[in-house]
């Protein structure tokens, strides 16, 4: 024979069965939350750079570009110690970029001379990213976030830029293979823009 139920039973054993589902619905969420961290994408590190990060500096001597005359030099200071000048890559057509990371325009066309140096290294381009007055880490973090593949110059006392008498950013500037500016763009480069110097210097 059953125990009767008693106004004090019923009352203890619905708590009993609201604390179980309490505790099961706790449970589930907690399982929930788990598997959400489990599956929610890892943030990923920057994409692989070939850009090589070298210090430059204008050298004595020489004036502002002009087009059908050579480009001014200025040297560029590896980690590694080499040092490398401009008037060092004869016989090469080169593409020198002014540009920092605050610039949205020049956030804007990278893709466009990074598509270009790509198609284009094999007949022997050369870019130089130059970065105008920003620390080295700022224009590093830069060039792994879009993933420049070409050599990137800190242009950290500005006397490069100074030198090439840039005034907007971006601003590029087209060197044929005997080291004479062929181009000078300021603003954006279009793909069609950058396409009609590169035959200019190729």
């Amino acid at each position: 024979m059953g125990v009767p139920d008693s106004p004090s039973v019923r009352p203890a054993a619905r708590a009993a069965v609201i604390w179980a589902r309490i505790a099961v619905t706790l449970i589930v969420l907690l399982a929930l939350a788990i598997g959400a961290q489990w599956l929610r994408p890892r943030p990923t590190a920057p994409p692989a750079t070939g850009a090589t990060l070298a210090e430059g500096q204008a050298l004595a001597g020489g004036g502002a570009p002009v087009e059908g005359h050579p480009a001014p030099d200025f040297e560029m200071r590896y980690a590694d110690g080499r040092r490398v000048r401009l008037s060092d890559l004869r016989g090469q057509p080169v593409i020198i970029n002014f540009w920092a990371s605050w610039c949205g325009p020049c956030r804007v066309e990278m893709p466009e001379l990074i598509e270009a140096y790509t198609a284009h290294r094999a007949e022997g381009l050369e870019v130089i990213a130059v970065n105008v007055q920003e620390e080295s880490a700022v224009a590093q973090a830069f060039a792994a976030e879009v993933g420049m593949p070409f050599t990137v110059v800190v242009d950290l006392a500005g006397d490069i830029s100074r030198r090439y008498q840039v005034r907007n950013l971006p601003s590029s500037l087209f060197i044929d293979r005997e080291g004479v500016v062929r181009a000078r763009w300021m603003g954006i480069l279009s793909r069609e823009q950058l396409q009609k110097h590169l035959r200019e210097i190729l």
